[in-house]
Order: structure tokens, then sequence, then C-alpha cells
């Protein structure tokens, strides 16, 4: 699976390739040579969750999946206290690798090389479905409304990693 991981880019959704490098990479490399990484599967997913989730798939992926901080907490407490330190001592080296990470995922913003529709495996609407009630499927964003989505999504990672400081 490493391998995979090291050579064939985004095989997997970015919710799977968080975990990745919250299980292996960042607890044995560290923050500052995995973050320009994460940036990318976390703007590639998030303009997957924009595109093709519901708003309560959208929740769900934030709040039970914890997807914005996946790949620091999937390492532990331990892990998860570096990677705040870092952000938090190192803003302009965070800056660039936001930076950095947000060029890769450029590169990547209409791949096809894994299942984009990802999301919609979340939501509350597969269980009401599941339960007899209405079997509805999450509505796909207009794709004139798609370029708007990747700058949000783009924003949205930024503001994580870089949250707006006071004046």
């Amino acid at each position: 699976m490493l391998t995979e991981f090291d050579t064939r880019v985004l095989a997997r959704t970015p919710i799977e390739n968080l975990e990745i490098l919250g299980d292996f990479y960042i607890p044995k490399e560290g923050v500052d040579p995995a973050l320009a990484i994460v940036v990318q599967n976390l703007v590639l997913g998030w303009y997957d969750a924009l595109r093709f989730a519901s708003e309560a798939g959208r929740v769900e992926i934030v709040n039970n999946e914890g997807f914005f901080k996946k790949a620091f907490a999937q390492g532990g407490a331990d892990v998860t206290k570096k990677a705040v330190r870092f952000v938090e001592d190192n803003p302009d080296r965070v800056h660039d690798l936001v930076a950095q990470g947000i060029s890769y995922a450029e590169k990547y913003r209409e791949t096809n090389n894994y299942d984009r529709h990802w999301p919609t495996a979340y939501g509350i609407e597969r269980i009401l479905c599941a339960q007899g009630g209405p079997c509805t499927q999450p509505t796909e964003l207009p794709r004139e409304q798609w370029d708007r989505a990747w700058e949000d999504a783009k924003r949205r990672v930024s503001t994580y990693f870089e949250p707006a400081k006071p004046k």
C-alpha cells in the first residue's frame, strides 16, 4: 500500500490518503515534509465534498471523520500536539507549504484517478433510505458552480492552517 501511495499519486480517495499520511508518514517523518501533500488531499477532498456531498454529508465528513485534522489526529495525541506546535511556531513555513500543497492540487483538479463521488457515502440520506424513509441522492453541484467550489475549497484549507489574525 505504501509503495502504491508513493508511486501512484491519488490512486485512493483523499480521505484514504489522509489516513495513510497520518498512520505512517507524519509520525515517522514529521509535519514539515508531509504538510504540502496533506494540503493537496484536503483541497481535492473538500472540492469533491462541495460538488457531490449533501450538506449533511459535508457535516459528517468534517465532524465525524475529522476531515481537516485527520492526518494529524490519526497518529495520536503526541503527533497532534507536534502538528499544532509546528503550525503555531512556523507561520511563514506553513504559509509556504500550504501554497505548495495548493499548487499540487491544481495539477490534479480534474483527475479521475480515484472515485470523485466518494463523499456521497456520507450523510443522513443513506440512513433514512435504509430505514424505509425517502431514498434521495445528494444533488450534484451544477457544473457552472465548480470554479467557485474550487476557490472555496482552497480558501477553507488555507484558513484551517492560517487563520486570520486579529489586527
